[in-house]
């Protein structure tokens, strides 16, 4: 009996890709699961103290997800050997609940309580959702994600060289244009 050769995406790597693919994934991971907490306890006023509270439970609940993810537990899970993150899609929505509710710890508790009833209401509708997939082909979904990214990409090239942190809206005048046209109206009104 002959062997049927294996498809290029069941063939197993060698030791040192997988050890480079486990590290790669490894700091994505670690990268998804420390810098969105940074983001959101800078972003609605949280104390160091409580951002390292905030990256520990976030840290052991993608532990959670990852052992469920990877293990199985009942209908839940994939079975695969994965590591469950954080979602950057998440951050601003959650940035403002917590300042809606007044920033701090109480717009923290604010978030955890959106964060649950999103989660109650996700596995209340996935079992209709997954009805769906059927049509969303590779190529369909391929293609947003592609989108997604390209529109991502001035964000990123912003962040990159540090233009983002001073960031002015469009349309509006800089600070220094905008005050520069202030001193000159003003010098006009006083020489009259």
């Amino acid at each position: 009996m002959t062997r049927r050769p294996r498809h290029p995406v069941d063939q197993v790597p060698g030791a040192g890709r997988l050890a480079v693919y486990g590290f790669q994934h490894a700091l994505a991971f670690y990268a998804g699961a420390v810098v969105i907490p940074i983001l959101l306890a800078s972003a609605i006023g949280l104390s160091e103290r409580e951002l390292i509270h905030l990256i520990n439970g976030d840290l052991f609940t993608c532990v959670i997800a990852s052992i469920i993810q990877s293990v199985g537990f009942w209908t839940v899970g994939v079975r695969l050997p994965l590591l469950q993150s954080v979602t950057f899609t998440a951050v601003s929505p959650m940035i403002a609940i917590g300042l809606a509710a007044g920033g701090g710890t109480e717009g923290l508790l604010v978030i955890y309580g959106s964060v649950i009833v999103a989660g109650l209401f996700t596995l209340l509708i996935a079992p209709s959702f997954s009805r769906l997939v059927r049509f969303f082909p590779p190529v369909v979904t391929g293609t947003v994600i592609t989108i997604i990214g390209i529109a991502l990409l001035p964000v990123a090239a912003l962040d990159a060289v540090g233009a983002a942190a001073t960031p002015t809206p469009r349309g509006s005048a800089s600070p220094t244009r905008s005050s520069s046209a202030g001193r000159s109206s003003a010098s006009r009104r006083s020489s009259r």
